[in-house]
């Protein structure tokens, strides 16, 4: 299974090399310590967007130290290290003994993989310090290395490796620069960094499948629409020059806003995950009562939920609990949820919606009983433009945007998606979003417009028949 590619970027949080794709390897050369600002940033990052993050440091290093540098860019540590998402381990527990670089141990690095994806984590996101590797050891780490990322190719996992260019000499220091796909070099004057040639052109040839991959998807969704609507005003069009009055034409109007509604929906879709790729997307956050929204909007998806014979229930642990959040976005998340739960589910079939209050997180469960989603298949359901199977494409229209703008929108709120799914059992979805309030004239708004919410599910349901 292939984890690579630009259709699931990461973000590194260093400035000059922005996102990368999984399997992104970098090397870094400080000026001082003090240079570890860059590397404790990149963590932090990483335990954002969901990753288990592992810091590997020299003998020479102090882990509080690293703590301290980490805690700058990210508080509240304890409760990383507690789920075991954030591990700091030294050399010679992990890969050198007496100075010598063990291959035998990379394997270790492939169990860290297979524990984050068990855990429910993006990938694996590492540090290594290897500023104790010198002239008379460079061999054997260079050797240990190079073994361990070709046995990680096309796993999800990014690595930044530091080293001490006083100890290296010039041979060592190209050796280092071909192996990896990002240089960076501290000098007094900043971050010097360079882009391995290779990947310059591993980058075109993805850049050129993925717009391949866009075009066709995006003709077959705007074409699907359009042919229908072109078909019904051809009919409305020779009824009417036929002047035939018992034709109804409510039918076909319907079919034409329906399809009107897809079309609109997959341009929204596409301009706010561009928005958000480019960082320019911002929520419009406000006190809310969360229950309220999610309640709500369940119960307005019902209807078309239950016109397919399917059962829903909402249950929830607690009447009000005041999130700080983009309402519009949140309905926006929960309609995407429920319209996927509602394609993937047969007739007689059941969609549960719960709310958790968890003290400092809200909990929000989306779960069907429906086909589910081959092991296989799971890592590129939050991958743009991607989508399950051919048949599953056949059965339920979808541009593979909705549930990476779904992860997005989430993450803007500070929050991450949990995912599961067994074929013929069904999926599950869990949104968890923080509880934070900021500062507002009223204890919380009462946003829920009914008019624009029941335009929105007509919007998200459009293509569930």
């Amino acid at each position: 299974m292939i984890f690579g590619g630009t259709m699931n970027l990461r973000r590194t949080a260093i400035e000059g090399i922005g996102d990368v794709s999984w399997g992104t390897r970098i090397s870094y050369l400080p000026s001082s310590k003090e240079d570890f600002s860059v590397l404790a940033h990149y963590i932090a990052e990483g335990l954002t967007n969901n990753e288990l993050c592992v810091w590997v440091y020299s003998s020479g290093t102090d882990s509080g130290e690293i703590h301290r540098h980490i805690e700058r860019h990210h508080s509240n540590l304890c409760q990383f290290y507690e789920i075991g998402q954030l591990l700091l381990l030294s050399t010679e527990e992990w890969c050198n003994n007496d100075g010598i670089f063990d291959e035998s141990k990379k394997y270790q690095w492939l169990e860290l993989i297979n524990q984050a994806l068990e855990k429910g984590y993006e990938g694996l996101r590492a540090v290594i310090d290897a500023t104790e590797v010198s002239e008379s050891n460079f061999q054997s780490f260079f050797s240990y290395q190079k073994n361990t990322y070709e046995l990680l190719q096309g796993f999800p996992y990014l690595s930044m490796c530091l080293y001490d260019k006083e100890k290296i000499d010039f041979s060592q220091y190209a050796d280092i620069i071909d192996s990896h796909d990002y240089n960076i070099l501290g000098e007094n004057q900043g971050l010097k960094i360079n882009k391995n040639h290779r990947l310059a052109e591993k980058d075109k040839a993805l850049s050129f499948n993925i717009k391949t991959e866009l075009f066709s998807t995006l003709s077959h969704e705007l074409r699907t629409p359009l042919n229908v609507i072109m078909s019904a005003l051809q009919l409305l069009r020779r009824m009417r020059e036929e002047k035939n009055e018992k034709f109804n034409d409510k039918k076909y109007l319907e079919m034409m806003q329906k399809n009107c509604y897809r079309l609109l929906r997959l341009v929204n879709n596409l301009i706010d995950i561009t928005r958000i790729d480019s960082d320019f997307f911002e929520l419009n956050l406000k006190n809310c009562n969360i229950v309220e929204i999610v309640e709500n909007i369940t119960l307005l998806a019902a209807s078309y939920i239950e016109s397919k014979g399917i059962n829903i229930q909402f249950d929830t642990n607690t009447e009000e609990k005041v999130i700080a959040c983009d309402p519009e976005q949140i309905e926006r998340v929960m309609l995407n949820l429920l319209s996927n739960a509602a394609k993937s589910t047969h007739e007689g079939g059941n969609i549960w919606v719960k709310l958790l209050d968890c003290g400092n997180k809200v909990r929000i469960m989306v779960k069907d009983n429906g086909t589910g989603i081959p092991d296989d298949k799971q890592r590129l359901i939050f991958e743009k433009f991607q989508q399950v199977s051919n048949s599953f494409i056949r059965q339920n229209e979808g541009s593979g945007i909705g549930l990476p703008l779904v992860k997005s929108l989430i993450e803007k709120h500070g929050g991450k998606v949990i995912f599961s799914s067994a074929v013929g059992r069904g999926s599950k979805f869990i949104i968890e979003l923080p509880c934070i309030v900021i500062p507002e004239p009223k204890a919380y708004d009462n946003i829920f417009k009914t008019l624009d919410c029941v335009e929105r599910t007509k919007l998200e349901f459009a293509d569930i028949s």
